[in-house]
């Protein structure tokens, strides 16, 4: 009896132990809830002052963007007074107000060095630029008209140069103050190919025709016609030498033919008139022939 009665006391003071515990449980779980609470506002705070940082960073940045940008805009406002500049390694692009463009190299605020100029009208200058001026070596292209390349000087073509017109004409020679002057070549595809003096843009001096039948001419020129003493060769064989006007035979001459026989005497508007008198004429052009 004693052995059951001590076995239900056992059991009784088992049941209040463990009703006891779990009373406490809920405390432990309200403490590791405050736990949690105090590490989710942790966590918020941190976010709030990273987000604080970050603003701060952004808004310093802004302030730096917006102080690079007015810098800028006032840097460009002085240019915009004549043109729009934009720089980029060492060059700069400028578009004027009339609408022509430069993209090149600079210098003390001038155009220097190489570079690439188009006009409004479609014209295009790539080469080398001296205070503003095409200077040095360039290519000068108009569409439709013409395209040079050679030596510029203060912005004209002066030097050594090539100069093909749209037609397929060309002039290879020297140049100075934008005419051929000096020494040069000039090719007229399926017609002829001269070579000699130039003056002022023309033919002018000694030189050498060679037409596109064998014929050939060498002798004065004057603005582009024979004028003064000459030989003409023609692609038989007949030879003439003697005085041009105006490209035609005009004067005294003597002319040479294959056979032998010989012609002399005077000329007008290229048509042969007959002997005359000035036998002493006749005699310089024979001997300046032979």
């Amino acid at each position: 009896m004693n052995k059951i009665i001590t076995i239900v006391l056992v059991f009784m003071l088992m049941i209040v132990s463990s009703c006891y515990k779990f009373e406490e449980n809920p405390e432990n779980g309200e403490q590791n809830n405050n736990v949690n609470e105090n590490i989710e506002n942790t966590d918020e705070s941190n976010e709030n002052e990273n987000n604080i940082k970050i603003n701060a960073d952004n808004n310093n940045i802004e302030k730096n963007d917006e102080g690079t940008d007015i810098e800028s805009i006032s840097e460009n406002d002085d240019l915009e007074i004549e043109a729009e500049a934009v720089i980029h390694e060492n060059n700069v692009r400028i578009v004027y107000p009339n609408g022509d463009i430069y993209e090149g190299e600079m210098k003390n605020g001038m155009m220097d060095g190489f570079g690439i100029y188009t006009y409004v009208n479609g014209d295009v200058y790539e080469g080398d630029f001296k205070e503003n001026k095409p200077h040095g070596h360039g290519k000068l292209t108009s569409p439709n008209n013409f395209v040079y390349e050679g030596g510029m000087k203060n912005g004209m073509m002066d030097g050594f140069g090539i100069y093909t017109y749209s037609n397929g004409d060309v002039y290879e020679g020297e140049f100075k103050e934008n005419y051929q002057h000096g020494h040069g070549r000039f090719t007229v595809p399926n017609k002829y190919v001269y070579e000699g003096e130039f003056r002022d843009d023309f033919i002018n001096g000694h030189g050498v025709t060679i037409y596109a039948n064998g014929d050939k001419y060498e002798g004065e020129f004057v603005n582009g016609m024979k004028e003064g003493l000459g030989t003409y060769t023609y692609a038989n064989g007949n030879k003439f030498v003697g005085k041009y006007r105006d490209g035609k035979k005009e004067g005294s001459g003597v002319l040479y033919y294959i056979d032998g026989t010989i012609e002399e005497g005077y000329w007008e508007n290229d048509i042969f008139v007959g002997s005359n008198e000035l036998n002493n004429e006749i005699n310089q052009i024979i001997e300046i022939e032979n």
